[in-house]
């Protein structure tokens, strides 16, 4: 495992972060209860832990060494590793195979077959020429070794004086090699090893009779056992990573900015969080112009910009930091990543397109409902197999013009049905007709009940990662999303964990951030504040 057991005991006794935390830093910590790393591609600037440089400047460049390089590539390597470990329960180690058609699998089939067939050359040959195999067999007893822990003192003597590759070498120069004696005897090591799930594999191994062949099954195996091995080891230390993963997170990133020496490796992140500012003077907008005082709405001498600036200043870290985090829900593919949440980028993309489903499932129904009437609103478990029939059809690739085709047609079927079976009357045609418009207009990611169920799901995630109590989620799920409710849980349940992890580790970074963008909006504020008395004077 590419983890530093050094590293974690001095991450244990790293007070860097927390002493450096201001009190806006405190706050971001305690606000709310508490696919693999993706490399961007820039810009203006290289992907991050490749090259430390910026773009071309007026005078010659300096590159950085390839040790540089590799030591910056490592650190984030490491970093991703121990956070997906941390943050995903269910993270294990895979085996990688190159997709069947490529160029990669057909090359590893030749090689490997090249291979083969030379070992089955050299056994085939008169006297049999035994290099190749004893060779194997030192490989296999490499392996095997690897396999085993510090207590396993009596397995690896057993190992070392059966596989002695110097008397298996004389052996095969007299011709009086038996290979598959050696074969059982690692079999019987492997047996010992091996996981459970792994018995049946190796019993069958017994039934081999060509030596080619059993080789081949030995080592595929051994490379299973391997891996079952890693992930024993990653669900051992999970706790323990868990434990540290925050400070071993920070200080691998701050490692990283180092090497952002002619570049801001911030720089995405401040913009988020500066998107976020904004987004907040938005909304702050908006609900005065739905219920704008008497002062303000008399008032002609209100500076706008200056009225923005004081909403920036005086708005607090959290809350600015958990606009960003909801916009996230609503992130467009097109703009580049905030450095800090990278590792996760995939998954809060993901959690953002199943919200945006939810959403729509729930808009069909509520319209479905609406249309139809008191006529199904009380049959037991009708609105779950609508819900599954508009879920299967979304599972498509095609266009979403055709698919809410798809699912109006089916809707008005399964309605029908349903109507009948209760013995009500169906749907009339022009009813019919209206039901399928509707449907279908939920297409447009615009039309009025899509905006205010959206609105609201965000609204009670926004609730989730804000609250600084327990609460029963159930009585909060807001009117229209009823039919939803688990799932618009559980997907709270994952943000605010992602939510949780990111804010730990990441809090100076965010804290320093966000308050130069509050000094500059209170210095915004002071200045417009002088003008208009200067103003005034005149």
């Amino acid at each position: 495992m590419p983890l530093d057991k050094k590293t974690d005991q001095e991450d244990t006794d790293h007070h860097e972060a927390k002493g450096a935390s201001s009190d806006e830093s405190h706050e971001l910590n305690s606000s709310g209860e508490g696919e693999v790393f993706r490399k961007r591609q820039r810009l203006r600037s290289p992907s991050p832990g490749l090259s430390p440089r910026g773009t071309p400047q007026a005078s010659p460049p300096r590159f950085a060494s390839m040790e540089e390089i590799m030591a910056a590539a490592s650190g984030v390597g490491n970093m991703v590793l121990a956070h997906e470990i941390a943050v995903d329960n269910n993270f294990t180690l895979k085996p990688v195979e190159p997709p069947e058609s490529s160029l990669e699998k057909q090359i590893k089939d030749i090689v490997h077959k090249a291979f083969w067939d030379s070992l089955q050359e050299g056994l085939n040959d008169d006297p049999p020429n035994f290099d190749q195999a004893v060779n194997l067999l030192g490989e296999v007893k490499q392996e095997l070794s690897s396999l085993l822990l510090p207590a396993h003192t009596k397995i690896r003597t057993e190992i070392n004086e059966t596989l002695d590759l110097e008397l298996i070498k004389q052996q095969a120069e007299h011709d009086s090699i038996d290979v598959f004696k050696y074969a059982n005897f690692v079999m019987s090591i492997m047996a010992k090893l091996c996981a459970p799930a792994r018995d049946d594999e190796i019993k069958k191994l017994g039934e081999i009779t060509d030596v080619v062949q059993l080789f081949k099954e030995i080592f595929r195996i051994i490379d299973l056992m391997k891996l079952d091995m890693a992930n024993f080891t990653i669900q051992s230390m999970r706790p323990h990573i868990q434990q540290h993963s925050i400070e071993y997170e920070r200080k691998k990133f701050k490692e990283f900015l180092k090497t952002q020496e002619e570049q801001d490796g911030l720089e995405f992140t401040k913009q988020w969080l500066k998107t976020a500012a904004d987004t907040l003077v938005s909304l702050q907008e908006a609900f005065r112009s739905r219920s704008p005082s008497p002062s303000a709405s008399s008032s002609n001498t209100v500076n706008d910009g200056a009225s923005a600036s004081a909403a920036v200043a005086t708005a607090p870290a959290a809350v600015m930091l958990n606009q960003g985090y909801m916009n996230l829900l609503q992130w467009d593919d097109s703009q580049l990543f905030p450095e800090t949440l990278l590792m996760d980028q995939g998954r809060f993309l993901d959690l953002r397109d199943k919200v945006n489903r939810l959403v729509l499932v729930s808009s069909v129904l509520l319209m479905t409902y609406s249309v139809v009437g008191a006529a199904i609103s009380g049959i037991k478990g009708f609105v779950d197999k609508l819900k599954n029939v508009i879920n299967v059809l979304l599972e498509g690739e095609s266009e979403l013009d055709e698919v809410m085709i798809n699912i109006s047609e089916q809707i008005c079927k399964e309605v029908n049905e349903c109507l009948t079976e209760h013995s009500f009357p169906a749907m009339t045609e022009s009813k019919e007709s209206s039901l399928k418009k509707h449907v279908q207009d939920m297409k447009d990611p615009e039309h009025n009940v899509r905006k205010l169920l959206g609105s609201r799901a965000k609204e009670f995630i926004r609730f989730v990662i804000s609250a600084t109590s327990a609460f029963d989620p159930k009585k909060k799920i807001p009117a229209g999303l009823e039919p939803v409710h688990q799932e618009l849980i559980d997907l709270s349940g994952q943000f605010l964990r992602l939510v949780i992890h990111n804010r730990a580790v990441f809090a100076p970074f965010y804290a320093d951030i966000i308050k130069e963008i509050k000094e500059k909006a209170t210095s915004k504020t002071e200045n417009s504040s002088t003008e208009e008395k200067v103003e005034s004077r005149e």
